[in-house]
């Protein structure tokens, strides 16, 4: 029964060796492509095409995948989530460095605290926002959201790796203001620089707007739950958010930003996006801040019946809403 997935298995194995073993002879930066993901494709296009076969191909796939061990959709969630919560802690451990000043509030600081706050943003938009009020998850949707899903985390976490490793440059660049060198210890002086290459500043900036390009589109592939009322519906936000992710990428080209600058710049774009994504989430009706009414009840009963709740309220008493209802015509209890 198991044996045409195994069989199926082994060969995307095989698959990928050979796409290795003939990378060897292809020069250093080409050979970095991501090929399990070709021999993954395959098979899932491979699979997908024969079952819509119906002449030839189609019986001899339901002979060979007759059983087909099912996915543990929750738990492959789960694995995935941890793993981009690893990722956004490495960009928060990057940012550890050694300052021997005796008051240590200086620009390397500031730009530290900054590169958490970005990371705390991200980690709020992937977690709280996208992975909030799902009415069917991609992986359930369909075999092109499931597919996109899975794979757009390659590229989204390859680059918020790459500007996390470029943030830790960023932090130690003493290109502005308050940001004596001196202060640092001598293992991170050495790291410091007085000039911030641009390459740094492409890696740093275009790596957060791919990042977010792709926290886009893992929540498009999402259908969340629709409600009337809301303040900005989701395809408005996803695209404010693609529009941040653009500026974003083109930032290096405000080459007279200082490492500060250019960090508290992003930092402000991205928090921009939380905040008109939680503001978008949010209903018309209800307080964006907090909400100054109190809620109220109004019953029909009689004096003795309402002098006996009002000390079951009192005392915390559990009030039997079925039988009062039975003892006492009228409308009990109605909210305002």
């Amino acid at each position: 029964m198991v044996r045409g997935f195994m069989i199926a298995q082994v060969t995307m194995a095989l698959v990928n060796g050979a796409i290795w073993i003939a990378g060897i002879h292809i020069e250093y930066p080409r050979r970095l492509a991501p090929v399990h993901i070709i021999g993954q494709a395959l098979l899932i296009l491979a699979v997908r095409r024969g079952q819509k076969s119906r002449r030839v191909v189609g019986p001899l796939f339901s002979r060979w995948f007759e059983f087909q061990p099912s996915l543990n959709i929750e738990h492959k969630t789960e694995r995935t989530n941890a793993f981009v919560t690893l990722v956004f802690g490495y960009s928060v451990v990057a940012l550890l460095y050694q300052n021997r000043a005796a008051y240590g509030l200086n620009a390397f600081f500031g730009k530290a605290i900054l590169g958490l706050i970005q990371a705390f943003c991200f980690n709020w938009l992937y977690f709280e926002i996208d992975g909030w009020n799902i009415h069917t998850h991609a992986i359930r949707r369909h075999m092109a959201s499931s597919f996109s899903w899975i794979m757009i985390h390659l590229p989204f976490i390859m680059s918020y790796v790459l500007a996390g490793a470029s943030l830790s440059r960023l932090v130690l660049a003493h290109d502005c203001q308050d940001a004596d060198v001196e202060t640092l210890t001598e293992a991170y002086r050495g790291r410091s620089e007085a000039e911030v290459a641009l390459g740094l500043r492409w890696f740093y900036s275009a790596g957060l707007g791919v990042a977010l390009l792709c926290m886009s589109v893992i929540s498009f592939s999402h259908v969340h739950k629709k409600f009337e009322g809301q303040r900005v519906t989701k395809r408005s936000r996803l695209a404010f958010r693609v529009a941040v992710a653009i500026v974003l990428i083109c930032l290096p080209l405000a080459e007279s930003l200082s490492s500060l600058e250019l960090i508290a710049t992003t930092t402000g774009l991205v928090f921009l996006v939380l905040v008109v994504d939680l503001y978008g989430c949010t209903f018309t009706g209800d307080s964006f801040l907090r909400d100054e009414r109190k809620c109220k009840y109004w019953a029909d009963c009689p004096r003795k019946r309402r002098r006996a709740l009002e000390e079951a309220m009192k005392s915390g008493a559990v009030i039997n809403v079925e039988q009062l209802a039975d003892d006492v015509e009228g409308h009990f209890p109605a909210p305002l």
